[in-house]
């Protein structure tokens, strides 16, 4: 049997995200002037509204088949692309934007709920996801936990007030084997207190203690697992509407986020 050794989390890789970041644009001719903000579409339903939100035009990018957009909010540049599904994905497009001066992260997307209380269509802002996946390993211990950064967090959960729509915040659970969500796992998170399931939180939360940048998420309740069976599928048109107004909180956490930064200096 073949094992695998201990990460070293202060050792170098072979090849770095900068290094091949500079190398492919390099090939591509593409400048590398990223917004420091950027909206992570993590469900292909927020895509277009995030895109929409902020008045966004696709850029020339190291991507073919994953465009990227700049937009403005006010005075301020901001990127949407989209960053799913999964955890070791959305890992490999956030290590690209931070070698390219990407310093905050809001994630828009969807899960689902394993709560009883929680219904199609509600706000979830986590506040920790418990690491059922691989990636996050490679940035993190085993024991470390993986939460957003304190300032982002605030100012999307400042926004849902703000904004009154019915949300929650608490832990969450992000899996990278979404067919393998057994009953068994279900029930144990949900006496954990656990509010729903993803794909791709706690790599995000993991990759940006790491690379010490901002970092939170906002997502949907698309289905209740407890009471759908099977579940639907992972995105679905009758969010939209719910999607379009989680996309408007990420939109004012970014207008939060830059007050505090500004207050700050």
């Amino acid at each position: 049997m073949i094992t695998i050794p201990r990460e070293k989390f202060a050792e170098p890789p072979v090849v770095g995200p900068r290094e091949s970041v500079r190398s492919r644009a390099k090939q591509l001719n593409v400048r590398l002037r990223l917004p420091n903000f950027f909206l992570l579409s993590l469900s292909v339903g927020a895509t277009p509204l995030l895109v929409d939100a902020v008045s966004a035009k696709e850029v020339p990018w190291i991507y073919k088949a994953r465009p990227l957009y700049i937009g403005r909010i006010g005075n301020l540049r901001v990127g949407v692309i989209w960053a799913a599904p999964g955890a070791a994905l959305t890992s490999v497009v956030m290590e690209d934007m931070i070698a390219s001066g990407v310093t905050t992260f809001i994630g828009v997307g969807t899960l689902g709920a394993i709560q009883p209380f929680v219904e199609t269509g509600d706000i979830i802002v986590p506040s920790l996801a418990v690491r059922d996946e691989g990636t996050s390993h490679h940035y993190l211990p085993k024991h470390e936990a993986a939460r957003p950064s304190r300032k982002t967090f605030k100012a999307i959960v400042d926004s849902c007030r703000k904004s009154a729509r019915k949300h929650y915040t608490g832990p969450i659970w992000t899996t990278d084997a979404p067919y393998r969500e057994t009953k068994s796992k279900i029930r144990h998170f949900r006496r954990k207190g656990v509010l729903g399931v993803d794909m791709e939180t706690s790599a995000i939360f993991s990759l940006g203690k790491y690379r010490k940048v901002e970092t939170g998420c906002i997502l949907v309740a698309g289905e209740n697992l407890n009471r759908t069976n099977p579940p639907g599928p992972f995105y679905r048109d009758e969010l939209r509407k719910s999607l379009s107004h989680a996309v408007d909180i990420a939109v004012e956490s970014v207008t939060n986020s830059q007050t505090t930064i500004l207050r700050q200096t």
